[in-house]
């Protein structure tokens, strides 16, 4: 499937009372939100909060052997990058999974000069996907097994995770650096890393040693020097080497020579406080270290001080969304660890860029939204800032519509019209906003408007010839537009309009006889073709919109008559980029099983409907993640007579923490509760008609068959129940007709 996809969380932000309903009109919004990817892969990536997640589900990442799992990063990458943008100074790759590829850096681009010898020129970011910006990726090791706490040492290890990112970020720039030319004397571990015996104290918060290593030494004044900080943060001369710190602005420091005694640790070894060691100081300024490297060009004048990086978290299904917010929590506090070890002279931005959107104000301009025309146009300011926060560098169009200008749709005298492209897909928001502010109502006669041809449009551009004599300038004509969409940027279509949808499939003189234009059935097949939409909608006239939202997977939203909920509504929209769970995985589940069934019958204050509760547990496999098939809406229950399961109501749960109710047409209301997602145990409670449910005999109880569906597995169990306050004198009333 098509990735940048969402599958709907329906949410209720405003409902406007019956009152209110019937006293003002409601603007109608709906946001048609095309994925329109020309690069489709197996695994279902997403962006959630401020991080994106990679999930390797075709096994073209990780490959599994003998030795543990190995990770090939170039295909990571490459995955990342078909849904995101060349937007990264770095990508931080971290797995959910144990590997055997460790923590490190790699460097792929570098035009720095005076790093060291460690640091020349290169370029290898076209392998990986990007062309501009990235500079370095890393990876680190399964974070899933870090400490809670972003500042606490992890087991067996130095570092924090927060330290830990530090060393793994720093080696874009150090440690490589020597004191003089041909001597590694301050140099350590692999040549990437300082020598144990380099005192490089941290100059932040945390008053540590350097994340690159080295040691915060301490000169006791007789010949013996003693380390006690732990690695946290970075030293004035990983910050010159940054590019954040003047090199007038580093004070001298030192290294020991010949050291001995303490822990006797060879100089390639990463610290281990406290440690006790005699030696002789050698004292190093950063003029040696210009000398012997060059001059860092650029300079810390020059040299950027805010790196963009992105935190990816590299899965091999759907991470259950403990490890999100793990990650989440670790990327925040990432921010400010950051600028506190650099003295606030750098700083880093990790929030995951959303890809620019293509948006399309589709907005009706008959005479019944006259009072809601002027709420548009006070919101549209906030509106278009609420994307490009979340989305950046997303353009915006508008296009209107009223009706053909025929009677008794319409007014040819009042200049009614189908559809009208005002402004083509444009970064200039001025622009966009004025053609916004310009409009004006016109009259449409009827209340039904020209949705579906308006939508046929936006999405076609073929205009329409009403006489078929291919002018496209007589009355009531569309002339062929392109609201110049590219096939990289998801499509939003926002639709604001307070009238139901004039549809010529069942409205045979609908614009005039013997006229053909676009009906619903034109839409729907549209939609059918585009892999997936992302649907906003609000008011009163639901059904038809409702029908198009549910078609293609979109976001309902129920927005009150004063349209506040607008702009909130857009960022949820954009935001909420879950996909459906990946149950190609799973392993079949396991059991299903009823552990208390229940009807009963309400003879006296609702005689024509029974309760019936269910309870009982779902068996999953192994790392079944309920939080994350919740977000996504697809799980469904089936409850049913025994003799009808094949035409059985159907109840899809919504996003409200596993608590949601619904309607039948047929009288069934089912109440859902998941009483804990993590062992899989669950309630159900609702109410029927009696008279759908067979009843075979005074003596036999009602059998019922219930269905659970996750995805493409399904397990079912019948239940037989003996009702409470069974009534035999009654049963008639309640047998099914």
């Amino acid at each position: 499937m098509p990735r940048d996809c969402a599958q709907p969380k329906l949410k209720r932000l405003v409902e406007p009372s019956e009152g209110e309903m019937r006293a003002h009109h409601t603007i109608l919004l709906v946001a048609l939100f095309s994925c329109l990817l020309a690069v489709e892969v197996g695994a279902q990536d997403f962006d959630t909060g401020c991080i994106s997640v990679v999930i390797d589900s075709n096994n073209t990442i990780v490959t599994s052997g003998a030795s543990g799992n190995s990770i090939s990063f170039t295909a990571a990458a490459q995955q990342f990058y078909t849904t995101h943008n060349d937007d990264y100074d770095f990508v931080l790759f971290f797995p959910n999974f144990n590997h055997t590829d460790g923590s490190f850096h790699r460097i792929l681009f570098n035009a720095i000069t005076g790093l060291g010898s460690g640091r020349g020129s290169i370029d290898q970011r076209a392998s990986y996907g990007a062309s501009t910006r990235l500079q370095s990726l890393n990876n680190y090791v399964n974070y899933t097994s870090f400490p809670t706490d972003p500042e606490a040492r992890i087991p067996g290890n130095n570092d924090s995770p927060l330290s830990l990112i530090a060393q793994e970020v720093g080696h874009r720039w150090a440690a490589f650096a020597r004191h003089a030319a041909g001597d590694n004397s301050i140099l350590g571990r692999s040549g990437s890393h300082w020598s144990y015996y380099l005192s490089v104290p941290g100059t932040g918060l945390r008053t540590g040693a350097s994340s690159l290593e080295g040691n915060a030494w301490f000169d006791n004044g007789n010949g013996t020097f003693t380390a006690t900080a732990n690695t946290d943060g970075f030293s004035e001369l990983d910050q010159y080497l940054m590019g954040v710190r003047a090199a007038s602005a580093v004070s001298p420091f030192f290294f020991i020579q010949n050291a001995t005694g303490g822990q006797g640790r060879a100089s390639t070894q990463p610290p281990n406080p406290p440690d006790t060691v005699s030696g002789t100081r050698v004292d190093v300024a950063i003029e040696d270290i210009i000398a012997a490297n060059g001059t860092r060009n650029p300079s810390a004048a020059a040299a950027p001080k805010s790196f963009r990086q992105a935190f990816v978290l590299l899965a091999r299904s759907n991470p259950p969304q403990a490890h999100i917010d793990q990650l989440e929590a670790i990327r925040a506090a990432w921010e400010d660890y950051f600028g506190e070890e650099t003295d606030f002279l750098g700083s880093v931005e990790t929030c995951i860029l959303r890809r620019p959107l293509d948006v399309v104000f589709l907005v009706d301009i008959s005479g019944s939204f006259t009072d809601d025309l002027p709420v548009l146009k006070a919101n549209a300011p906030g509106l278009v800032q609420s994307v490009l926060d979340a989305a950046p560098g997303s353009r915006f169009a508008l296009a209107t519509f009223s009706d053909f200008p025929f009677a008794p749709f319409g007014s040819a005298a009042a200049g009614d019209f189908a559809y009208h492209l005002d402004q083509a897909l444009t970064s200039d928001t001025t622009a966009f906003l004025d053609a916004t502010d310009a409009l004006s109502t016109l009259n449409a006669l009827d209340l039904p408007q020209s949705q579906y041809e308006a939508l046929f449009q936006v999405l076609t551009g073929q205009g329409r010839d009403l006489n078929g004599n291919g002018i496209f300038t007589d009355l009531g004509d569309i002339p062929p537009s392109n609201i110049g969409a590219q096939a990289d940027r998801p499509l939003f279509i926002f639709l604001f309009t307070d009238a139901p949808f004039h549809d010529p499939d069942v409205e045979v003189d609908y614009p005039q006889p013997d006229v053909v234009t676009a009906g619903r059935q034109d839409v729907i097949n549209l939609l059918q073709n585009t892999p997936f939409v992302f649907g906003l909608l609000s008011g009163d006239e639901r059904t038809q919109i409702q029908e198009l939202a549910d078609l293609t997977g979109g976001q309902v939203f129920e927005l009150g008559i004063d349209s506040s909920g607008f702009a909130q509504a857009i960022v949820n929209a954009v935001d909420t980029t879950q996909p459906p769970p990946d149950l190609s995985r799973l392993a079949p589940l396991a059991d299903l099983t009823i552990t208390r069934a229940e009807i009963n019958w309400q003879l006296d204050d609702q005689p024509e409907l029974a309760l019936v509760r269910l309870d009982g547990r779902v068996v999953l496999p192994d790392g079944f993640d309920f939080a994350h098939l919740e977000r996504s809406g697809a799980v469904t229950v089936y409850i049913a007579d025994t003799d009808a399961v094949d035409n059985h109501p159907t109840f899809t749960v919504s996003s409200d923490l596993w608590k949601s109710t619904t309607k039948f047409s047929d009288g069934l209301e089912l109440h859902i509760k998941w009483i804990s997602p993590t062992t899989g145990k669950y309630r159900l409670m609702g109410s029927f008609r009696p008279g759908d449910l067979a009843i075979d005999g005074q003596s036999d109880p009602i059998k019922l068959s219930f269905v659970l569906s996750l995805g493409a597995e399904m397990l079912s169990r019948d239940v037989s129940v003996l009702p409470n306050e069974w009534d035999r004198s009654d049963l008639q009333h309640w047998r099914k007709k």
